[in-house]
């Protein structure tokens, strides 16, 4: 009995040293092995500790409603892999994240609705935390993979049939990235754990050398050589900058040349970067505050660059032509957005309108518009030689700067001599341009500017704004991650 109590205290022990991915792996090996027929004692005492230790984790799926977990824990082990946006090329190793619900469909509905409905309920229960329900869905997904390997198998023999499942999954996209998914989840025993493995973040110089990382991968080719996709995709989640990934595959490659790099094993990490460099093409078109264009385009220049230090292109390979495609796209939307610089800055600067509470009604987007302009035409001096926009960069710069200097001053001198009724729309008009200089030129001229203003919001007499040109503020580097 004693010596039960100190083997049962030893694995507890080690279960809690484990990760929650860990212990749920172990579960349901242990499962598969006690439904084969192992009867070893010590087997079971293993498998209850596990599902004892699963049991006491009650916390929350990333604050999701319960009814959701399922679905969310079932794709876990290809969170790593899944991208928001629809690569102009199926890129093997990436997941479009919208291809998951199509995917969950066929499970649910046409695959296992009866394993499904019973995961379901357990995980439904309040009884049940996050560890357990992951190792309810790790169960699923052992029950499902055979059954969705069988049906990609059915739906390459009968054009027909694949056809008619194309509406159910979500078009021939989601078919390959359905491939994709069903080679993780048979995967999974070596691909979670390498995962977990590779530090949360990547930086350059971990990517470089015979360190622990290269290692670590190089151990994984060769075991799992053709996975090489998922391997790829797993270490680009990582890095610091995508283009760490070509410096890893370099290295282990033994040579930087295109096309001995193509023929080698690793050929497929040097795919995954430039899909990277297609997807940040994607990210540069969004209008949105968080995927600025200014940020896309610096974290591709970043890319590029590094990838011409590191490889010998040659040229007319594959490889040199999706990167000179990307550059030809990166280049038309760069130009495109400084030759729209210089309206936007004036659209910006109008005075605004009397809102209907007696407070100015200042066009926040059209200040949006101009700043991101700003900020591309800021990151242009050290990288418009790259995207072959000298010309266009320097025009636009001059033209600018010289718009920002001339129209800031007037809005400061004009906001002192109108009457008080209006002065609160030049004055609102006057704010803008101050948050533009500041934004362009930096916060030390912009401070200069805000004390004209405090004279001019009280009706007295601004003889002249800061009467040095100021130097362009410099502009932090954007990390490429």
């Amino acid at each position: 009995m004693a010596e039960r109590s100190v083997l049962v205290h030893k694995i507890r022990t080690y279960l809690e040293a484990l990760s929650p991915r860990a212990v749920d792996m172990l579960v349901r090996n242990l499962e598969q092995s006690c439904a084969k027929g192992n009867e070893d004692k010590t087997v079971r005492l293993i498998l209850d500790a596990c599902l004892e230790l699963l049991r006491s984790d009650k916390e929350a799926v990333s604050g999701e409603p319960r009814a959701q977990w399922l679905q969310r824990l079932f794709f876990r082990p290809v969170e790593a892999l899944l991208i928001d946006e629809l690569l102009p090329h199926k890129q093997k190793g990436r997941i479009n994240r919208s291809s998951l619900n199509g995917i969950w469909t066929l499970v649910e509905r046409d695959l296992a609705p009866d394993a499904v409905t019973e995961a379901q309920a357990k995980i439904l229960s309040e009884e049940t935390g996050e560890a357990e329900a992951a190792t309810i869905a790790g169960r699923l997904r052992d029950k499902v993979t055979p059954e969705i390997r069988k049906f990609l198998q059915d739906t390459t023999e009968n054009p027909r049939f694949r056809r008619q499942m194309a509406m159910i999954v979500g078009g021939d996209r989601a078919f390959q990235d359905l491939s994709d998914l069903v080679e993780a989840f048979e995967g999974e025993a070596w691909f979670v754990p390498f995962l977990d493995a590779l530090p949360e973040r990547l930086s350059d110089w971990e990517c470089k050398g015979d360190g622990p990382t290269a290692k670590r991968v190089r151990a994984a080719m060769n075991e799992k050589g053709a996975h090489a996709a998922l391997i790829a995709s797993a270490v680009l989640s990582r890095t610091d900058n995508p283009a760490s990934l070509a410096t890893l595959a370099c290295g282990l490659a033994g040579t930087n040349d295109e096309k001995r790099l193509a023929d080698s094993a690793y050929s497929a990490f040097i795919d995954m970067v430039l899909s990277e460099t297609e997807r940040l093409h994607i990210l540069a078109r969004k209008p949105s505050a968080e995927t600025g264009m200014a940020s896309a385009v610096s974290r591709y220049h970043e890319v590029v660059r590094q990838l011409e230090r590191d490889m010998e292109f040659s040229g007319g390979g594959a490889w040199h032509k999706r990167l000179s495609e990307t550059r030809r796209q990166f280049s038309d939307l760069v130009k495109g957005d400084l030759e729209s610089a210089i309206p936007r800055v004036r659209r910006a600067l109008e005075i605004p309108p009397m809102g209907d509470g007696g407070k100015p009604t200042v066009d926040r987007a059209a200040v949006d518009d101009a700043l991101r302009s700003l900020e591309t035409l800021q990151m242009m001096r050290g990288a418009a030689e790259s995207f072959a926009v000298n010309e266009v960069t320097k025009r636009t710069r001059q033209t600018v700067e010289q718009t920002l200097e001339i129209m800031t001053r007037r809005l400061l001198s004009d906001a002192a001599k109108v009457t008080e009724d209006k002065r609160a729309v030049h004055i609102a008009a006057a704010d803008v341009a101050i948050e533009l200089c500041e934004s362009y030129f930096g916060k030390e001229y912009a401070d200069l500017l805000r004390r004209s203003r405090r004279i001019a919001a009280e009706g007295g007499e601004v003889k002249s704004g800061p009467t040095e040109k100021p130097a362009i503020k410099k502009v932090a580097k954007v990390p490429a991650g």
